[in-house]
């Protein structure tokens, strides 16, 4: 048996465990729920990368992008790693041997940078001289902020950056013109000329492309007009950059408690359109969205939640800011955390009407479904428009996937349960976390199933791949499944199987009828996005039916599994299928496993009949114990006849696995003792009730009630063992 071991438990919410147990397994991997996806979503932060993975250190956004840039600019094969180690890591000198390499080009170690080898061999003299100009003026403003320099008239430092300052604004070329602009501007800052630096600012800056490098120039010209005492109009640009740390400065208030509704207050005042009010709240809310059982156990937390939520309406009604779509959709998403659902839809009603860009428009809609489903009433006219969302959000999935997605999913990300890929976390996060659950609720269980099944296949279906973990190759998802070979991870750890395997047997097989036979559009629309393979479904209710002893149903299911498919499962793969069912406590191996369940199914079935139709006591006894025995062995040693699992407890979970308590386990449980003791009170012939303590192991019941049967004396002649005589 193996170490690792495997569960699936499904409640009405949905929620979704699969943690290693004790004893044996079928599934596996960690705990979720998909209740907990991100949902708040006004900002892309696949903008953000992370470019230093040799420092340990983060880039800052701009950094990265900065690289970004250059890339465009010479050649995109260039890492992005490369060009960081030239513009951020190159000393002066470093680039000045460049621009040697370039007029005499010579075996260099500084070649091995695909950058500088691109400098190099492009001749990009222009450039080579940026750079060294750049790293001449970073060399001189580190001079000048060394604790042990001291100015005076016409030192190296005041002429260095005036000399580049007379470079940077003598440069009439086009490919470099910003990045000059803002040498000049550093320059004339660092040597404390502040109206210069305004008034140069103001000639160039109509002439600048808009972006990255025109948005590092601002923070000096702030500066710039704060020194000189227009302080108003500093703020506003501080403001515009989003640097709440120089605002709260020109405000007096550096260094006073300044809460967080007060900093956006003032950076709201100065401008209403901030970017970093974008990345604020995509911050702040996956913040909560991360911890939100924390933010609810911590009313000061959720007090200032609930203020940021009063912040983001009165912005959106004072039609200050111009993306006011967005700051209803944060009040409708925050008053439906709050548990405000009504106001939610009222916000979110707003959001829909105002105009806002197509990112948040999409964030929006995502949110309509989501509250659509939480407060419809679950009618016609509901599931039309449920049809028509999911249509939406379908096209979504299916235009949005990218190769990450693709590798995520191919490598486990998706039944990890990752929140990996937006679009199909919600699709996911709205039918497992509400739509299923109400739909149960209503008693409407196949829809919660179809629902259940396209959540957990889709992404899956569009893939259509997946990797092995034993010798990690890239196999068909149809392989996957049907191999002999490999542990399938996906069908017996999700949440289709948690609920199919404990909804109700009934409601399984109803389904399968609806996925053979679908009704409506909407039934095919589900049918073609999930997972529809027969084999599973009947496997699945003939399991169920064995355990529920309903023999000649489950007959009916497991004689429809393909062997293929019986030899592909990982409890007959794990060793799991091959006791006798029908032997003392399973102990004897069969030579022949193949149709492990359905064989044994028959012969329970058999049994029911023979039981029913023999009226001689002795036989009918001897029938009825072989058929509790089997029944006895079928929940427990063979426990692989009906269940996929067996465990104790989850780790970390509090949900108590032991499925010995559970009603099917203890209506068995009860009908095998009460079967044993009607059989052992039919007995009217001594020798076979002797032989029938024998094959249940009482040998002490068969020497003290039946010493003078053959069977006594056959246990006189070979149990010489004192343990034989004790403890039935």
């Amino acid at each position: 048996m193996k170490s690792k071991v495997s569960i699936i438990i499904y409640s009405i919410t949905l929620l979704i465990a699969t943690c290693s147990v004790h004893r044996a397994y079928s599934g596996g991997g960690a705990w979720y729920s998909p209740a907990e996806y991100y949902t708040f979503r006004v900002y892309d932060w696949s903008k953000l990368r992370d470019y230093d993975k040799y420092k340990k250190t983060p880039y800052t956004t701009d950094i990265a992008r900065n690289c970004e840039l250059w890339q465009q600019i010479t050649s995109a094969e260039i890492p992005l790693k490369y060009i960081y180690q030239v513009v951020y890591r190159y000393s002066s000198e470093n680039i000045q041997q460049v621009s040697r390499l370039i007029e005499c080009p010579i075996q260099d170690t500084l070649m091995n940078n695909p950058f500088v080898k691109w400098i190099v061999l492009q001749k990009e003299k222009e450039i080579a001289d940026y750079l060294h100009l750049m790293k001449v003026c970073e060399d001189t403003r580190d001079k000048l902020i060394d604790p042990w320099y001291y100015p005076t008239d016409n030192d190296h430092v005041s002429i260095t950056l005036s000399d580049v300052y007379r470079q940077a604004q003598a440069y009439n070329g086009n490919r470099l013109r910003d990045r000059y602009a803002l040498l000049a501007i550093r320059s004339l800052f660092a040597s404390s000329r502040y109206d210069a630096c305004i008034n140069y600012w103001n000639e160039i800056e109509e002439f600048l492309p808009d972006g990255l490098i025109k948005q590092l120039i601002r923070p000096y010209i702030a500066g710039a007009y704060y020194r000189t005492g227009a302080i108003e109009r500093a703020m506003h640009i501080y403001a515009e950059c989003g640097d709440i740390s120089s605002l709260l400065f020109c405000a007096g208030k550096q260094g006073k408690e300044v809460n967080e509704i007060e900093q956006l207050e003032l950076l709201y005042k100065y401008c209403p359109d901030s970017p970093r009010f974008v990345k604020f709240l995509q911050n702040r809310i996956k913040s909560v969205e991360t911890d939100i059982y924390e933010y609810k156990r911590d009313q000061q937390k959720w007090n200032d939640l609930v203020r940021l939520r009063d912040f983001a309406w009165k912005v959106a009604r004072e039609e200050k800011a111009k993306n006011r779509a967005m700051w209803y959709y944060t009040a409708a998403y925050l008053s439906d955390l709050n548990g405000e659902i009504q106001t939610a839809l009222n916000l979110l009603a707003k959001a829909e009407k105002t105009q806002g860009d197509s990112y948040v428009k999409e964030s929006i809609m995502v949110l309509r479904i989501y509250l659509d489903a939480k407060s419809c009433v679950y009618d016609a006219g509901y599931e039309q428009k449920l049809f028509e969302q999911l249509r939406w959000l379908d096209n979504k999935i299916k235009s949005n996937i990218d190769d990450h997605v693709r590798q995520v999913t191919m490598e486990g990300g998706f039944w990890a349960n990752f929140s990996y890929y937006y679009w199909n976390d919600m699709m996911r996060k709205i039918i497992l976390s509400v739509i299923a659950p109400r739909y149960i609720a209503h008693g409407n269980y196949v829809r919660a199933i179809q629902l259940t099944n396209m959540a957990d296949n889709h992404l899956l279906n569009l893939v259509g791949k997946q990797k092995t973990y034993i010798d990690e190759t890239i196999v068909s998802l149809a392989e996957y499944r049907k191999s002999k070979k490999w542990y399938n991870g996906i069908d017996y750890r999700n949440a289709l199987f948690a609920l199919s395997d404990t909804i109700g047997v009934d409601h399984v097989i109803a389904y399968t009828q609806r996925l053979k036979r679908p009704q409506t559009q909407f039934d095919r629309f589900i049918n073609e996005r999930s997972y529809t393979d027969l084999d599973f479904f009947n496997d699945l209710i003939g399991t169920q039916c064995l355990r529920d002893m309903r023999y000649a149903d489950a007959v009916k299911y497991l004689g429809q599994v393909s062997s293929s498919f019986q030899y592909a499962m990982n409890t007959f793969k794990d060793g799991f299928m091959k006791r006798d069912p029908f032997s003392l406590r399973a102990s004897s191996l069969l030579d022949n496993t193949s149709d492990y369940k359905y064989n044994f199914a028959r012969e329970m079935h058999s049994l029911e009949q023979s039981i029913k139709q023999t009226t001689e006591p002795n036989r009918k006894a001897q029938l009825q114990i072989k058929y509790a025995m089997g029944l006895e062995n079928s929940i427990n040693r063979c426990w692989a006849l009906t269940q996929y699992y067996k465990g104790e407890y989850l780790y970390g979970f509090s949900y108590d696995m032991d499925w010995t308590k559970r009603e099917a386990w203890k209506r068995a449980n009860t009908r095998c003792k009460r079967l044993l003791k009607e059989a052992f009170a039919m007995f009217t012939d001594k020798e076979a009730a002797a032989n029938a303590h024998w094959l249940l192991g009482n040998n002490v019941t068969i020497m003290n009630n039946y010493p003078d049967t053959e069977i006594a004396a056959y246990v006189r002649q070979h149990c010489d063992c004192l343990k034989d005589y004790v403890g039935q």
